[in-house]
């Protein structure tokens, strides 16, 4: 079984979930921000392509928080790496709203009741599928203070990894077929980060630049997302 964000909302007092025009809303800003970054992205070099791609994930992080204090529900980001399972190593993000601000999986996510199929009622999708083909993912812990010397140390590890499940959180039809999401983590309507049923110091990944066949750091242009439980903040630390 695995276990996932037992919370109360703990949130605002004000209606919780999204009318038709909040979600509108919403998805309008998150999608002219995905044209914005393929923008960003033509005619780059790679370094600049994958710098510009860790913006634009910073970015994501920081709307999928403001939405859900916002609207006093559930929002989890998710991670698809890589986004074919027999492809090169490569990332995709999603993030995904509780409809009605109640959380759908209760006390715990067990593997009987997943992954989920979107669309699905329960849900919104924030955002258009957002794939960075230039982006290797990278557990907690693999990314160290030697390839970012500002980076502080951190005494758990695994603790700090985001929720992982081989068969996946949620799972989307692309253009290019099936993407499943394996990793995710919470923002509850208090805008407080889970990876898990017990709070925990911060969630962690990394990030650099792709495709190589390795989950060990080979490029000195990598980047360090923190993401905090109080403040729920994203915290990026660069070389």
């Amino acid at each position: 079984m695995i276990r996932f964000i037992p919370v109360a909302s703990g949130g605002p007092s004000y209606s919780k979930g999204f009318t038709l025009m909040e979600v509108l809303v919403v998805i309008s800003i998150m999608t002219i921000l995905t044209a914005i970054t393929l923008l960003s992205l033509a005619g780059l070099s790679p370094a600049g392509k994958f710098n510009s791609a860790v913006g634009a994930i910073s970015e994501t992080l920081g709307l999928a928080r403001e939405t859900a204090v916002a609207h006093n529900t559930y929002v989890w980001v998710a991670f698809a790496t890589p986004v074919a399972p027999s492809g090169p190593p490569s990332l995709s993000t999603l993030v995904v709203a509780s409809a009605d601000g109640t959380n759908p999986f209760g006390s715990a996510w067990s593997t009987s009741t997943l992954p989920v199929a979107l669309p699905d009622p329960r849900f919104i999708v924030l955002t258009k599928l957002q794939k960075y083909s230039n982006c290797q993912f990278l557990d907690a812990g693999v990314i160290t203070s030697s390839n970012i010397p500002a980076l502080p140390s951190q005494a758990s590890i695994s603790a700090n990894a985001l929720a992982t499940n081989p068969s996946g959180f949620f799972t989307i039809n692309s253009p290019t077929g099936l993407i499943t999401y394996t990793r995710v983590f919470e923002y509850n309507p208090s805008g407080l980060v889970y990876n898990g049923p017990n709070p925990v110091t911060f969630v962690e990944f990394g990030v650099q630049p792709g495709p190589v066949s390795t989950a060990t750091v080979t490029s000195q242009n990598v980047a360090c997302f923190r993401v905090p439980f109080i403040t729920g903040r994203t915290m990026l630390y660069r070389p």
